[in-house]
C-alpha cells in the first residue's frame, strides 16, 4: 500500500484521474491534522484542518517492456572545416522510433577555438515530455579515415571522446555535461554530424 496525504483538493483529484490503468485501486477519506510535519503547523496556524488522505493498494502486476540503453555514437569525417560552421536556422524536427510524435533539435549557440582545433555546439533537444541542454564537440582528429564509431565505456552515456581511430574531425558528446541519455540525445549528434557535411562547410 501507499498512502498519500494532501492539504490541496485539486492535487488529490489530479492523482485520482491518472489511476485508471495502474494496477492499484484506491479509497479515500478526510482527515484531520496528525503527522504535526511543518506544513501541517503551517496551515493550522493558518486555520486548516482538513486534510485529504488517499490510499493505494496494489491488486495486479502490469508487465513493462524493457527500455534499452541508449548509447552515444562518435562520428568521423575525413573533411570539412569546423571553423566556417554554419548552424541550421530552423528547428530539425525527427521521428522517434516506434512512438507516435516527433521530436525536434534546435541549434543554440557554436563557438571554435582555432589554437585547439576544437568546436563546441549547443543544443536543444525536446522529445515526448522531456526536453534537455545538450553540447556536442567537435575536435580534430590524428589518425586514418573512419564513420561512425561506438562511444567508449559501458555506459548509454559513454565517457571521453572514445578511440581516435578516423583521421579529419570527431563528433561526439561534449564532456562535463549532465543529461539524461534519450533517443533524441542520440540523434541529436547525427544531426550536428549531418549539418556539418553541408557544402558551406567545406
Amino acid at each position: 500500500q501507499i498512502k498519500v496525504v494532501t492539504d490541496s483538493q485539486a492535487f488529490h483529484a489530479w492523482m485520482v484521474e491518472q489511476l485508471p490503468g495502474t494496477g492499484f485501486s484506491h479509497s479515500f477519506q478526510n482527515i484531520t491534522a496528525q503527522f504535526d510535519t511543518k506544513y501541517e503547523r503551517k496551515w493550522r496556524q493558518q486555520g486548516i484542518d482538513k486534510f485529504y488522505e488517499l490510499v493505494l493498494t496494489k491488486k495486479r502486476h502490469l508487465a513493462q517492456p524493457t527500455i534499452e540503453d541508449i548509447f552515444l555514437k562518435t562520428y568521423q569525417l575525413d573533411s570539412c572545416d569546423p571553423q566556417k560552421f554554419k548552424m541550421p536556422s530552423q528547428p530539425v524536427h525527427f521521428a522517434l522510433d516506434g512512438k507516435k510524435g516527433q521530436g525536434t533539435v534546435v541549434f543554440k549557440d557554436y563557438m571554435f577555438d582555432s589554437q585547439k582545433q576544437r568546436g563546441l555546439v549547443s543544443l536543444i533537444v525536446a522529445e515526448e515530455h522531456l526536453t534537455q541542454s545538450f553540447r556536442v564537440a567537435i575536435i580534430k582528429s590524428t589518425s586514418g579515415p573512419g564513420k561512425a564509431l561506438p562511444f567508449a565505456g559501458d555506459s548509454p552515456a559513454g565517457g571521453g571522446a572514445g578511440p581516435a581511430t578516423g583521421g579529419g574531425w570527431r563528433v561526439f558528446k561534449a564532456d562535463n555535461q549532465q543529461f539524461f541519455p534519450t533517443p533524441g540525445i542520440a540523434k541529436s549528434i547525427e544531426v550536428v554530424y549531418s549539418a556539418l557535411q553541408s557544402p558551406e562547410n567545406f
